[in-house]
C-alpha cells in the first residue's frame, strides 16, 4: 500500500485527505511538523517512507516553495502535489519548485482522487525506471544498453534541446558510455546546436553498420565524452538511406553503448518509425498548445495500431509554465497520459544553445537546469547518479543544486 504524507496544520483536510486515500488504496500520514521550517521538519516526514508528498492546505506559498524545493533536492523521485488554490501565478512557482500538481483545497473528492491518482502512477513509472536495466521483456538479455528516441510530433517541441542535454547529463552522471544520434536527415541540428564540426554523419555509419570499430570511426566527440552522429549536412542526401542498415547502425550502436539518445524529426518518418521500433525508451516532448497536444495523442493511436509498443514511455512537457495554452491537468484530464516531466519556459535554452552548450553547462542551477536533472533520473534513477565532476568555479559540480534563474 501507498503512502502519502500531509504537510499541512490543517487536521480537517487531513481527515478528509485519509477519507480519499483509502480509494487509491493508500495511506496517509499528517507528520506534527512545523510548517515555517522545512530544514527541521524534512526528516521526520521521510521517516514516514512517503510516495507521494500533499503540501497545504494553509501553507503560505513561500513557505509549499520552500518544501517542496528542499524535497525536490533531497528526494526528486517523490511527487509534490500542491493543495493550495491554483491560480496562474502559483502555478508557476509550483512548476518551478518542481511541484507536479496544484489542486485547490475545494476541490471535489473525485478531482482529489484524480490528482492522488496521477502522482502515484509517476512514483510507480520512477520505480520502474530504476529496474529497467534487468528488464528482460524490454532490454533482452545480453542485448546492450538504452536506446532512448526522443519524439514530438510537431516542429519546435524542444526535441533537440531535450536530446542534447539529456546526452550531456546521462554522460556526466550516469558512469556510462553515451552516443547521440540525429535522425532528423533533413534538417538536423544536434551538431550546430553542440557546436560540433563533424566530419562524418548517419550516411557514413550506414555504409559500414556491421563493423563496430568502424562505425566508432564516424562518431564526433564532444568535448564532455559522449560521442554524437550528425545529420546529413545536406537536406537532398536524406533520401539515400538505406532502413535496413539504419536498424543495423541502431542495434550495433546500442550493443557498443550504455545509452544512445535518438534525436528525430517532426512526425514520424521511416527513420523515426524504424527507431521505435528497437526503442528501449521513448520520450515524448510536446508543448501546451492545443495543436500539439492533438498531434501528440494522434502519434501515440498511430504507434498503438502499428504495434509499436515493447519499451517504455514518458511524456515531457516542455515551457509548461506558459499562460497561453492548456494547464498540465487539463492536458492529462483529457489525453488519458501522465505527464512525467515539466519544463518550465526559460531563457536559458536559447542563450546556451546559440553559444553550442547545454544548460546543463551553462546554466545548471536555473529552474529548467533542475527539472532536466528530472528527465536525467528518468533512465538512470536517482540512487544510481554519481556526483558530476568539479570544474572551474564549481558551477557544473552544483548542477544538481538548488537556485533560481
Amino acid at each position: 500500500m501507498a503512502r502519502i504524507a500531509l504537510i499541512s496544520p490543517d487536521q480537517d483536510y487531513g481527515d478528509r485527505l485519509r477519507s480519499v486515500g483509502r480509494v487509491v488504496d493508500a495511506t496517509v500520514v499528517q507528520p506534527p511538523v512545523g510548517i515555517n521550517v522545512p530544514e527541521a521538519g524534512l526528516a521526520a516526514v521521510l521517516a514516514n517512507a512517503p510516495g507521494v508528498v500533499v503540501v497545504g492546505p494553509d501553507v503560505p506559498i513561500d513557505r509549499a516553495r520552500a518544501w517542496t524545493e528542499a524535497l525536490d533536492e533531497l528526494r526528486p523521485d517523490i511527487p509534490v502535489v500542491w493543495a493550495i488554490e491554483p491560480e496562474p501565478e502559483t502555478w508557476r512557482v509550483a512548476l518551478l519548485a518542481g511541484a507536479r500538481d496544484v489542486i485547490g483545497a475545494a476541490a471535489t473528492d473525485d478531482e482529489l482522487v484524480a490528482a492522488l491518482r496521477r502522482a502515484l502512477a509517476i512514483r510507480d513509472r520512477r520505480e520502474e525506471a530504476l529496474h529497467v536495466g534487468s528488464s528482460s521483456d524490454l532490454l533482452g538479455a545480453g542485448s546492450g544498453g538504452r536506446l532512448i528516441v526522443v519524439v514530438s510530433p510537431k516542429g519546435g517541441s524542444g526535441k533537440t534541446m531535450l536530446s542534447t542535454n539529456l546526452a550531456w547529463g546521462l554522460n556526466e552522471v550516469s558512469g556510462g558510455s553515451v552516443a547521440l544520434v540525429d535522425l532528423d536527415l533533413q534538417f538536423g541540428d544536434v551538431a550546430t546546436s553542440l557546436q560540433l564540426r563533424p566530419e562524418y554523419s548517419v550516411l557514413n555509419g550506414l555504409k559500414v553498420a556491421g563493423d563496430p570499430t568502424a562505425v566508432k570511426a564516424f562518431l564526433t566527440p564532444h568535448p564532455s565524452g559522449f560521442h554524437v552522429m550528425a545529420a546529413p549536412n545536406n537536406p537532398a542526401e536524406a533520401d539515400n538511406i538505406d532502413y535496413d542498415s539504419l536498424a543495423k547502425l541502431l542495434d550495433l550502436l546500442r550493443a557498443e553503448f550504455d545509452y544512445v539518445v535518438v534525436d528525430t524529426g517532426a512526425g514520424i518518418d521511416e527513420a523515426t518509425l524504424c527507431a521505435l521500433d528497437r526503442a528501449t525508451d521513448v520520450a515524448f516532448v510536446t508543448t501546451t498548445d492545443l495543436a500539439a497536444i492533438q498531434a501528440l495523442r494522434k502519434a501515440v493511436v498511430v504507434m498503438d495500431q502499428l504495434e509499436l509498443t515493447a519499451h517504455r514511455r514518458w511524456y515531457v512537457l516542455n515551457r509548461a509554465d506558459a499562460r497561453v495554452g492548456l494547464a498540465q491537468s487539463d492536458i492529462e484530464r483529457s489525453t488519458g497520459l501522465t505527464i512525467d516531466v515539466a519544463l518550465p519556459s526559460s531563457r536559458s535554452v536559447p542563450t546556451s544553445m546559440n553559444q553550442g552548450r547545454t544548460v546543463f553547462e551553462d546554466d545548471p542551477r536555473s529552474a529548467m537546469g533542475r527539472a532536466l536533472r528530472n528527465a536525467v533520473e528518468l533512465f538512470v534513477g536517482r540512487s544510481a547518479m554519481k556526483a558530476p565532476r568539479q570544474e572551474t568555479g564549481g558551477l557544473l559540480g552544483r548542477w544538481i543544486g538548488k537556485g533560481t534563474q
